[in-house]
């Protein structure tokens, strides 16, 4: 389906839009919605056009390969349908290619593809192929899920996730990183909460924020082997393949699994999964763990205080407030469900001593918590009040402690 044999005006609430293929350097094409003007319909097609223009409630974005719907209940779903024919047959070089690739973990990627193909709204690992060398097919890889997933998958670069828009990702089944080298704390935490969360805030250019579900999985390929993220030895959301050059070269190979994927997806979409669901991210620690992860974890010392500092403003963005307070118990809570093996001592080492705060005298507090509300299907900020003895946590605080 393309914007040239659809009606390529939808109007989504009072406003209009445009559906755009835009044209990429590499002959395919990106898949848009752009704002447009009633006025500017008019003057193009007439003013009677304007009856033919679909009209929807609101947007939506619910992925599925199997049954898709582009309108559900009188909404629009964002959520790009696909143009593959399932069709039983091999896929001799899909299966050469991804053994290459992951060798005695064949059939763990097997099972990771199938859930995504099966079950997209399914958290699944940050899964990340590293090499120091080349033609060991990680860019074949990313290039290849983007056919397969087309404007669902945007492929970006480690920059892209430190200014302040996410519009370009957020919203997307995969987020593929090429070349991934991450120097921030703050940008790969965004990526670790984006990797787990049900929900985040859409942010375009001259958009207001808007919250939306969100299922983005994470694919990161990088030349920096040993560095390009920090990984706490208590992390279990990374699964990280260290690659090695292809034993032998094959002519024409992103040709032939570009060919292969009807056959491929007929296959991922009939199989058993062997994998058992055992953790939020279907797979155990122990499954989807390599040496490769191994290494990086001996490598990373966890900076804390900046931890602390880059997990506390993602609760005031969480909760749209300026500041916040926390018992010095609840602030162990909470950095324990990143990193489990600091101690409380350690943690009241840095407000107490190194930020020189100190609690207030028992005084009444709230506790803020996000719930969805089934009538509504919307997120609910609720506060529960508290008694307690807290420290006062505000942006411009800890903003200036992070520069």
């Amino acid at each position: 389906m393309t914007s040239s044999d659809i009606n390529p005006y939808i109007r989504v609430k009072t406003d209009y839009y445009k559906i755009v293929d835009e044209p990429n350097i590499n002959n395919t094409t990106n898949r848009v919605l752009k704002r447009w003007t009633k006025e500017t319909i008019k003057d193009d097609h007439g003013k009677d056009y304007l009856k033919e223009v679909p009209k929807y409630e609101d947007f939506v974005n619910i992925p599925n390969h199997i049954n898709y719907c582009q309108f559900v209940d009188g909404f629009y779903n964002k959520y790009y349908p696909l143009d593959h024919q399932l069709i039983k047959g091999s896929f001799t070089y899909t299966e050469i290619f991804l053994k290459q690739l992951f060798q005695e973990q064949y059939i763990l990627v097997l099972d990771y593809l199938s859930i995504l193909w099966r079950i997209p709204y399914h958290i699944l690992p940050i899964l990340c192929l590293v090499s120091s060398q080349r033609h060991t097919g990680k860019t074949t890889f990313l290039n290849w899920l983007k056919e397969i997933f087309q404007h669902n998958m945007t492929i970006n670069t480690s920059q892209d996730f430190e200014g302040s828009f996410n519009s370009d990702w957020v919203d997307k089944l995969i987020v593929g990183v090429e070349e991934a080298k991450f120097e921030k704390a703050s940008t790969m935490n965004l990526i670790k909460n984006n990797s787990t969360a049900k929900h985040s805030k859409f942010h375009g250019k001259g958009r207001d924020k808007q919250e939306i579900p969100v299922f983005s999985k994470f694919i990161m390929t990088s030349n920096h082997v040993d560095n390009f993220v920090n990984i706490d030895k208590d992390e279990i959301r990374f699964w990280i393949r260290e690659l090695a050059p292809f034993d032998r070269k094959i002519e024409k190979l992103e040709e032939k699994l570009l060919n292969e994927i009807p056959y491929f997806l007929y296959h991922i979409q009939e199989r058993k999964i062997e994998t058992k669901n055992t953790s939020r991210m279907w797979f155990s620690k122990q499954e989807i763990y390599t040496d490769a992860l191994g290494k990086i974890q001996n490598k990373t010392e966890v900076n804390l205080e900046n931890e602390i500092i880059t997990i506390l403003i993602h609760q005031l963005d969480n909760y749209e407030i300026e500041e916040i307070k926390y018992t010095i118990t609840e602030m162990k809570n909470l950095i324990a469900e990143h990193f489990k093996r600091f101690k409380l001592t350690e943690i009241k080492n840095i407000v107490d001593l190194k930020w020189s705060l100190q609690p207030s005298e028992s005084t009444s507090y709230k506790l803020y918590e996000k719930i969805f509300n089934e009538y509504s299907k919307e997120y609910e900020i609720i506060t529960h009040p508290q008694k307690g003895r807290v420290y006062t946590f505000t942006r411009e605080f800890l903003t200036k402690k992070l520069s």
